[in-house]
């Protein structure tokens, strides 16, 4: 889904790597300009020329009413006035999930664009004064395949797959492609390529006047109801009714609580997990306080790590897809005909808490060290840790997974709304967001009653216990021994304990691997016979080939996924 520029105009129009189905054209000479696009809120979505200037967008502008009002003009108009006041800045005025693109006709130049923070991805190729530019990269693959142009696997970027499980950089699979950072445009002309920063964020820095708690809580709670207020109301503004993610923990808790007091009560719901785990035990107790409907699929059977094939498709290989399959299996179940936005509570236990304790290893972020010393670069301990891991982790590692929600639904996070973010990451001192503090202390002052709720992250505890009690209740959770060594992993003397067959998580990965022989022979079966295919084929390096046998035959189930991530992008993509 998304749009397509191009200069490359071979004899054949090429094709849209999911189909032909819905795709629309701008007719402009020298250049092939398309788009396939979800029609929900087909009103934020700018797709048409007018005169010298053609322009696109895609994704939701949440500010889009306030704009036309200021402007005194409709969508496409507003834009073409932003566009005449700032050629190269209009952009930084929009809030929401989004990317596009304009032309000048009069100097044949390109600019195109991507989102602040939460951003609809842009991905890019350009050999000599040809040029590919698209939402998706399967469609710039499916273009130099039909042209003849040759491609090469990037083995930093495998890699970084193997190890982290999303890539560390604004890179791709493959070389020539490379991905547009959030925050950034490019202009394009004469075929030559620059990108650009427009947008960056500072973290707390301590030569800030330092506010009381109790100011920071004010701001808080007045830019979070800002940023929900925005979404909640784009869904009204189209009709749809809202729809939101809950599971056991605060963030989406708080998403849905602080929208339903706001009087957003027409809302449904949606919950995914092992069943009868406290994700699905405690969604529920918050669905039926605060009396909405709920919807919930239980993942008991494990197959949602079947869908390797169609979610490598949907996110270009750019993150293990095991990090999104359960979701997945999800959306595949549901109409989405009369919802809206998708909320979420995305990355606030990051935002408004922070990356705790993540600077003491040599791999912030990984989720498998057992290849680390193929990878070119590690953490140095130097700079700010959290902005390294919110730069790869996040960006490059859930955002690149919402490419594959995006597909069937728009997702936004009230935490990752540009003032908010930058509020709480650039206003308020780490040592207030470490372990959750004046998260903690903004949710019992001004929603007390979502407190009086247990969470999942304690175990179902409370809130309000302090942390020896929370520690009480894993080692009730996990036993005493299991519990001792997990304490002397984390003080780095002994390898980390073996604890992979629980099903006591929302998503047992290593229980369902173990457990259902389905799922256990296709997983093994689909990697042994792709490795003997790219042995065949003698494509990529055997060193490579061996490593990933290696995380597959060694490794726990997640690094087992990380595998075959890998092996299914060489499989579509080479």
């Amino acid at each position: 889904m998304g749009f397509y520029i191009s200069n490359i105009l071979s004899g054949e129009e090429p094709g849209a790597f999911f189909g032909q189905a819905d795709m629309e054209y701008l007719h402009i000479p020298r250049y092939i300009v398309r788009r396939n696009a979800p029609k929900k809120f087909q009103g934020d979505k700018v797709f048409q020329e007018a005169g010298k200037l053609a322009v696109i967008t895609d994704g939701i502008i949440l500010n889009k009413r306030e704009l036309c009002e200021k402007y005194h003009a409709d969508w496409a108009t507003t834009l073409a006035n932003m566009i005449h006041e700032s050629e190269e800045r209009y952009f930084d005025a929009l809030r929401g999930v989004f990317c596009g693109a304009h032309y000048q006709k009069q100097d044949d130049t390109w600019y195109i664009y991507t989102s602040h923070i939460e951003n609809k991805p842009i991905f890019y190729y350009c050999d000599g004064k040809d040029f590919i530019v698209s939402s998706e990269i399967g469609n710039i693959i499916e273009t130099l395949k039909e042209c003849n142009k040759n491609y090469n696997l990037n083995e930093v970027a495998a890699y970084d797959l193997l190890t982290y499980g999303f890539m560390t950089k604004e890179y791709t699979l493959v070389s020539e492609i490379k991905k547009l950072p959030h925050g950034h445009y490019m202009k394009i002309k004469d075929g030559s390529i620059s990108v650009s920063q427009y947008y960056h964020y500072e973290y707390y820095s301590g030569l800030q006047s330092e506010q009381s708690d109790e100011e920071i809580i004010n701001t808080l709670d007045t830019l979070f109801k800002k940023a929900v207020q925005y979404q909640f109301d784009k869904d009204a503004e189209y009709g749809y009714r809202h729809i939101a993610s809950l599971s056991g923990g605060l963030d989406s808790r708080m998403t849905v609580w602080t929208a339903y007091e706001m009087g957003y009560t027409d809302l449904l719901s949606i919950t995914f997990s092992q069943a009868d785990y406290l994700d699905e035990v405690i969604a529920k107790k918050v669905a039926q306080k605060l009396n909405i409907e709920m919807l919930i699929k239980p993942l008991n059977d494990g197959k949602c790590l079947l869908a390797h094939r169609d979610i490598v498709k949907l996110n270009g290989g750019l993150a293990l897809y095991s990090g999104i399959c359960h979701i997945y299996s999800m959306l595949q179940k549901i109409n989405f005909g009369p919802y809206g936005i998708l909320h979420t509570g995305d990355v606030g236990d990051a935002v408004v808490g922070s990356f705790h304790g993540s600077e003491k290893t040599d791999f912030p972020g990984a989720y498998s060290t057992r290849l680390s010393g193929r990878i070119t670069g590690r953490w140095d301990g130097k700079g700010n840790i959290e902005k390294y891991l919110m730069e790869t982790r996040v960006f490059n590692g859930v955002v690149a997974n919402k490419m594959v929600c995006s597909n069937y639904v728009e997702c936004i996070s009230p935490f990752l709304y540009k003032e908010f973010f930058e509020y709480c990451i650039g206003s308020i001192p780490k040592r207030k967001r470490d372990h959750h503090e004046i998260y903690k202390k903004w949710v019992l002052s001004r929603y007390p009653k979502a407190a009086e709720i247990p969470l999942e992250r304690y175990n179902n505890g409370l809130l309000t216990e302090g942390r020896w009690r929370q520690n009480l209740r894993k080692v009730k959770k996990y036993g005493i021994s299991v519990s001792v060594a997990w304490v002397f992993w984390k003080l780095h003397l002994a390898e980390e304990p073996d604890a992979r067959l629980e099903k006591s998580s929302m998503n047992p990965w290593d229980y369902w691997y173990e457990n259902n022989r389905e799922v256990r022979r296709e997983l093994d079966g689909f990697a042994k016979n792709a490795i003997e295919k790219e042995k065949i084929r003698d494509s990529f390096s055997g060193t490579l080939l061996d490593d990933i046998r290696l995380l597959y035959e060694e490794g726990t189930t997640i690094e087992k996924t990380q595998a075959i991530t890998l092996l299914e992008s060489l499989s579509q993509f080479f």
